[in-house]
């Protein structure tokens, strides 16, 4: 409130509107309000752009997504039928050498299966068709085997086990021409397997090539002398070219390598029985039982090598062994009529 009038300058008393001198009004200016400090500013808050929320159990359409799962689908069926057909499919044995037993090997095999319509295994891959054919070897299915080990060599032309493999079949089929072929080829890819070299001794031996399978023998025992049936095949060999003494080395170097190799001992004893040596022949033979009883083979040499020591009963005895064990291999049926014949019964 003014302390004076602003019209004649009179003193004023507070709380009056008037002057009391001249009468006119008082001007009151209103209060003036207390002065504070302005705010800070709010600190500028990194606010992230806003996104969409998406809309709860509603699944949204993608086609994308939905060929990706179709996809998926058809590869687990798959998986599961190349499971399925693994259970179904005899596992190979992919380990050991051919051996060339003295029993004939058969000229050829019904397949059970048309090779044509053979299902690719696995992938299809030149692993898989080595694997089935294996398998197929193994079961005595040689053509079956070549089918599937042509598609190996085909699918993978540079491995040289399956060039092997392939030459096996079409050995055991009768075709050592062309088992040699194949042969060569493992050898041209892998020239220092001595198993590959020894197989090829065994095609050229099938076709009476002697000579040449001595030498391939031969090379094969310079890259592997540990093989005792790289040097049984250079005995058997040997024994071809007549040369009896030189093969019966051979057999004893394979069983000193391996001394239950019981096709070393049986040519062993057959070879000694050649020479006449028939108390040595026995022992073999009786070596090559001892390893395996149920040979039919083993005991009608034995009963050979009975007769010629005069021992007839014992010979009598051996033949009727090995009939026992094999009724269908003539052999020991004819050694043992002979025999009778000869003692007048």
């Amino acid at each position: 409130m003014p302390k004076s009038c602003e019209q004649c300058g009179a003193p004023l008393k507070p709380d009056l509107k008037f002057c009391e001198e001249c009468g006119a009004p008082v001007v009151v200016e209103p209060h003036a309000l207390p002065k504070t400090p302005p705010e800070k500013p709010a600190p500028a808050v990194a606010t992230p752009p806003l996104v969409p929320e998406p809309a709860k159990d509603r699944p949204s359409f993608s086609l994308p997504r939905l060929v990706g799962t179709v996809t998926i689908i058809v590869i687990l069926c798959i998986i599961a039928l190349v499971v399925y057909s693994g259970f179904m499919t005899p596992q190979p044995d992919l380990g050991g050498e051919i051996h060339s037993s003295s029993t004939p090997i058969p000229t050829t095999k019904v397949t059970s299966t048309p090779v044509t319509t053979m299902a690719v295994p696995g992938d299809g891959s030149a692993t898989d068709w080595y694997t089935r054919g294996t398998a197929l070897y193994d079961s005595g299915d040689y053509s079956g085997a070549l089918y599937a080990f042509e598609k190996a060599t085909t699918l993978d032309p540079e491995t040289a086990n399956a060039w092997n493999a392939k030459s096996r079949a079409l050995h055991k089929l009768g075709k050592n021409e062309e088992a040699i072929v194949n042969v060569n080829k493992a050898i041209a890819i892998d020239p220092v397997e001595s198993i590959y070299e020894n197989n090829k001794g065994i095609y050229l031996r099938a076709l009476n090539r002697y000579d040449e399978a001595l030498s391939a023998h031969g090379v094969a025992i310079a890259l592997d002398p540990h093989s005792a049936f790289a040097w049984y095949c250079k005995g058997l060999t040997l024994d071809d070219l007549g040369r009896n003494q030189d093969a019966l080395d051979a057999y004893n170097v394979s069983i000193s390598i391996e001394p239950n190799f019981e096709d070393a001992w049986y040519d062993k004893g057959r070879t000694l029985r050649t020479l006449a040596r028939y108390d040595e022949a026995l022992i073999a033979i009786d070596k090559a039982i001892a390893i395996d009883p149920n040979d039919a083979y083993n005991w009608n040499v034995k009963g050979l090598i009975l007769e010629d020591m005069n021992r007839y009963s014992e010979a009598l005895a051996a033949y009727e062994k090995a009939i026992a064990i094999d009724p269908t291999y003539q052999s020991p049926t004819n050694n043992r009529k002979n025999l009778l014949d000869e003692m007048g019964k």
